[in-house]
């Protein structure tokens, strides 16, 4: 019957039993078993007669078939009006062809079980909507299917090609595309952010629910967009492309789970949960790639929840960000942020938690970081970062990172750090077995900020220290069994006044100064720390070259061994700086001056036990004015028969030599 509508009942239709139980998920019900009649439509005309019909006879269950074919509808009048198509009649299937909608224009489900199915929704958004003073929408209880001109200020604030709206209203879009076209000056940048949640492809509102599969929708400042409370979306391999968000959840509105979705191009984030109350469960699947803003964000107490294997790729900013007060952003095992700007960031008061074996990769700035008073972010067992431009893992100006054991960070850029506590306020407390390497700095506390490692922590292959606290306030505690391997410079580093703690049994390995410094700084080494072949000192207090502060470090724990280094075993040297070793400590086979050496103005104290031992120069030696050699009863004596190339013990210079009491 093509050209006018046919009569409710007079045509039948195939069975829709898995529009109902799809629809299941999000309380969407399908026809009543009965009611169904196919009707085929062929002008725009009958079909808003048609729906119009439906509402006014209670009627429910019909089939309308487009045919394939593309109904235009007729331009507004006045121009501006806003105008809208209704579904209102229960278990309504609209299928098969093109919906050409005039600005202004939406097509609106206000009624239970609507299947939208196999269509194209096109249509242009105007700058202002507004018409005469008729019954605005919210008004209308139920209206007809007529395009009416009205004079709305909600629907001028919230302009959608496709809606879905009302406490006991739900739709199934199955293969559909909804095409938005902006109008000039009217793009996502330009709009304030209230704009930007108001405009939308398809938005699910005021309580209603609603299913998207296999749907593509683009153009619009939002792709899918869920708003209010009670509001619920779910979708499945659906696409939001060149809109501002891709997919959206404000105002309390509920989205998820999103299954197989891609959020790409897109002129802002690609997911976004927006706002105390609002929600997003993203599946397994997701993808949001090439969007300039964000991949994926939770921001301002929306809370936002992301399945193992979602991964952000080339976006413009940040790949998984969490920001705003009261923010959650939750990712599960084995997420992937890639070349973005940062990995996984939470920022201003928020809380980001991953699960394990995430990846953050060939980002601009940090692969995971706490940034601003109140943010935390918090990494599982083995999270990596890799190849990232400004660093590993990080805490800055306040912010807190907490990460689990056996995360990696590796393969930095020039001027980076594989886990970092910057700034007062900050902490970083990394897991048992992390591992820097390839870095400038494996583990860096700066600025004041606080940085500590859990055991058997290593830092291997930097370009300048393994583990280092530089600043004022700065402090690095490495855990029991912590190594510096093979760095560049040294291995623990305290500096310019920062305060470095290695835990018992750390070593420091074949780096390319000393093994353990306190310059200008305070380094506290436990018992039993090692110090083997790195290319100067093993263990050493001075000042730095440019300051005048003394340096300080403290082996009275004892049990620490130097041996077969390039320089001293234990060295302090300038006015003011000291270095205790406690009992038992040794020096052995290194290549400096001394296994004991102080000088120009240090003050170095040489408890009992078994100390210098066939080093290549003297096994105690101290020279210059205001140095100061104090040993302990029988040093001496065990110096003098150690095997030192050059003797036990020298003083020259005016170096004092003192028997501790």
């Amino acid at each position: 019957m093509p050209g006018r509508p046919g009569a409710v009942g007079a045509a039948t239709a195939g069975p829709l039993g898995g529009h109902a139980v799809a629809a299941a998920a999000v309380g969407v019900a399908g026809p009543a078993a009965g009611l169904h009649a196919l009707i085929h439509l062929a002008s725009w005309t009958a079909l808003e007669a048609t729906l119009e019909r439906l509402h006014e006879e209670g009627a429910a269950g019909a089939v309308i078939d487009l045919g394939g074919q593309a109904l235009a509808s007729p331009p507004s009048v006045p121009a501006g009006a806003t105008s809208l198509l209704r579904v209102a009649s229960r278990h309504v299937v609209l299928r098969n062809g093109t919906l050409r909608l005039a600005a202004c224009s939406a097509l609106v489900v206000e009624a239970e079980g609507a299947l939208l199915q196999d269509l194209v929704v096109e249509g242009r958004l105007a700058q202002q909507c507004e018409g005469q003073p008729q019954q605005a929408e919210d008004a209308r209880a139920g209206g007809g299917a007529k395009l009416t001109p009205q004079a709305n200020p909600e629907a001028v604030k919230q302009q959608s090609l496709v809606r879905v709206k009302g406490l006991n209203s739900s739709a199934r879009l199955e293969r559909c595309r909804v095409v938005v076209q902006e109008p000039g000056g009217a793009t996502c940048s330009s709009r304030s952010m209230d704009q930007k949640l108001r405009v939308a492809c398809v938005v699910v509102r005021d309580g209603a629910r609603a299913e998207l599969l296999d749907c593509e929708l683009s153009g619009a400042s939002n792709g899918l967009l869920i708003s209010g409370h009670g509001s619920v979306a779910t979708a499945t391999r659906t696409t939001g492309t060149n809109c501002g968000f891709g997919f959206t959840a404000v105002d309390s509105g509920r989205a998820g789970p999103l299954v197989d979705c891609t959020a790409q191009n897109n002129e802002d984030a690609g997911f976004i949960c927006h706002g105390q109350g609002s929600c997003m469960e993203i599946g397994a699947g997701c993808i949001a790639q090439r969007n300039k803003g964000c991949g994926f964000t939770a921001e301002d107490g929306g809370h936002m929840i992301v399945a193992g294997g979602g991964s952000a790729v080339d976006n413009n900013e940040d790949g998984f960000v969490a920001s705003g007060q009261e923010a959650v952003l939750t990712v599960a095992d084995g997420c992937t942020s890639e070349r973005n700007e940062g990995g996984f960031r939470a920022q201003h008061g928020s809380t980001l938690d991953t699960g394990k074996d995430c990846v953050a990769v060939d980002n601009r700035g940090f692969g995971f970081e706490a940034y601003g008073a109140g943010s935390r972010l918090q990494a599982a067992e083995r999270c990596t970062a890799e190849r990232n431009g400004t660093g590993g893992f990080s805490a800055s100006a306040g912010g807190k990172t907490e990460l689990d054991a056996g995360c990696i960070a590796r393969n930095g850029v020039e001027g980076t750090a594989g886990f970092t506590a910057q700034g007062r306020g900050s902490s970083l407390s990394a897991g048992a077995s992390c591992h820097a390497e390839g870095l400038v700095v494996g583990f860096s506390a700066r600025g004041g900020g606080s940085l500590s490692a859990g055991e058997h922590c290593e830092a291997k292959g930097n370009i300048l220290q393994g583990f280092c606290a530089r600043g004022v306030s700065s402090s690095l505690v490495a855990g029991q069994g912590c190594t510096a391997r093979g760095n560049g410079t040294g291995g623990f580093l305290a500096k310019d006044r920062g305060r470095l703690t290695a835990g018992p049994g750390c070593l420091a390995e074949e780096n390319g100064q000393e093994g353990y410094c306190g310059a200008s700084g305070h380094l506290i080494v436990a018992a039993g720390c090692r110090a083997l072949r790195n290319k100067l000192d093993g263990f050493a207090a001075c000042s730095l070259v440019d300051s005048k502060r003394p340096g300080m470090l403290d082996a009275s724990a004892g049990g620490c061994e130097a041996e077969a280094n390039g320089g001293s075993g234990f060295a302090c040297e300038d006015p003011g700086s000291t270095l205790v070793a406690g009992a038992g400590c040794t020096a052995a086979g290194n290549k400096g001056r001394a296994g004991f050496e102080v000088q120009e103005g240090g003050m170095l104290t040489v408890h009992p036990g078994r100390q210098a031992a066939g080093n290549i120069g003297w096994g105690l030696y101290a020279s210059g004015e205001g140095s100061v050699l104090r040993l302990a009863a029988g040093c001496e004596e065990v110096a003098a028969v150690g095997g030192n190339t050059e003797g036990g013990l020298r003083a020259e210079g005016g170096a004092e030599v003192e028997a501790l009491g």
